[in-house]
C-alpha cells in the first residue's frame, strides 16, 4: 500500500494482483469529438463574457494538456477528475487509462457519480464544492456501483503537492481481450516509453450470468457470455451478441 498523504488507500499497480487491488484512475474515450480538456476551457471563457467569477490564469496551470498524447504532464494540469476502482467496482469512463496518486490536499469533491465538474480556475471549484460531501476512499467504494464510475475531483499542483502518475490500464472481457484495443495499444506504448506499470482490469461481462429471459413475447437467451436473440424482436431476430455488445448474424439453424 501507498503512504498515509496520499488519498484513497490505493495499492501499487507494479505490485498488481487481480484478486485485490485499488487504483485512482483517470480514463480516456478518444472516440469523444471534442476532448473534456477543451470543453471545460470553453465553458470558463463563457463563464468569463458572462461575467461570473471564473478566471483563466496560467500560473494555475494548462487545462489543455492532452493526457491521452502527454500522461507525463499531469502535474501541469490544473484540475483532473477521475474515478476510484477496485476489483468489485469497475466502472470507468473510458476502456482504459492512467493510474495516479493525489495527496489527500488535492482533493477538491468525490461523488458516486459523475459531476462533470473539471475546471480551469481552482477558486471556482474550491467554491463550487465547498459544502459538498467529501468521502474517503472506502467510503466512496461502499457508496458506488460496482459497474458506474463514480468522480474524484482534484487539483493538479498545490503549493508542490502534485498529482503523480503512476502507471497505465486497460480494460479486458472476461476471455482476456482488451475492449478497446485502439486504447489499449496507447497504453501499452505510454508504459513502455516511460516505463512505468502497465495492469489489466477484467470486467464482468454484460451477459455473464446464464438466464433466460422471456418477457412481453420477446425471447432471449444469456448463455456462455453471449446473447441469443430467439423471438419477438422483429429484424433482430436470430442475432447473437457477444459480451462487448457487439453484434453478429447467426443462421437460424445455428441458433
Amino acid at each position: 500500500m501507498t503512504q498515509k498523504f496520499v488519498w484513497g488507500g490505493v495499492s501499487d499497480p507494479s505490485s498488481h494482483g487481480e484478486e485485490g487491488f485499488r487504483y485512482l484512475i483517470h480514463a480516456f474515450n478518444p472516440f469523444v469529438k471534442t476532448s473534456m480538456a477543451m470543453f471545460n476551457l470553453q465553458t470558463a471563457m463563457d463563464k468569463q463574457k458572462r461575467g461570473q467569477e471564473c478566471r483563466i490564469d496560467p500560473s494555475h496551470g494548462d487545462q489543455t494538456i492532452n493526457l491521452y498524447e502527454q500522461p507525463e504532464r499531469v502535474a501541469q494540469r490544473v484540475s483532473l477528475s477521475m474515478s476510484l476502482i477496485d476489483q468489485d467496482h469497475t466502472g470507468t469512463w473510458g476502456d482504459g487509462g492512467i493510474i495516479v496518486e493525489v495527496p489527500e490536499q488535492n482533493i477538491i469533491a468525490t461523488s458516486i457519480q459523475d459531476m462533470g465538474s473539471m475546471n480551469s480556475d481552482p477558486d471556482f471549484l474550491r467554491q463550487q464544492f465547498a459544502s459538498s460531501a467529501r468521502y474517503n476512499g472506502d467510503e466512496l467504494l461502499q457508496m458506488s456501483y460496482p459497474t458506474s464510475y463514480n468522480e474524484v475531483v482534484a487539483l493538479a499542483n498545490v503549493d508542490g503537492s502534485q498529482i503523480a502518475l503512476k502507471g497505465f490500464f486497460y480494460k479486458t472481457d472476461s476471455k482476456g481481450e482488451p475492449l478497446n484495443e485502439t486504447v489499449a495499444r496507447k497504453m501499452q506504448m505510454h508504459a513502455s516509453r516511460l516505463g512505468l506499470p502497465l495492469v489489466t482490469v477484467k470486467t464482468p461481462g454484460l451477459y455473464a450470468k446464464n438466464e433466460i429471459h422471456d418477457k412481453d413475447d420477446k425471447l432471449a437467451v444469456h448463455l456462455d457470455g453471449n446473447r441469443y436473440l430467439l423471438g419477438g424482436w422483429d429484424d433482430s431476430d436470430f442475432r447473437l451478441y457477444d459480451e462487448k455488445g457487439h453484434g453478429y448474424f447467426i443462421s437460424p439453424e445455428q441458433m
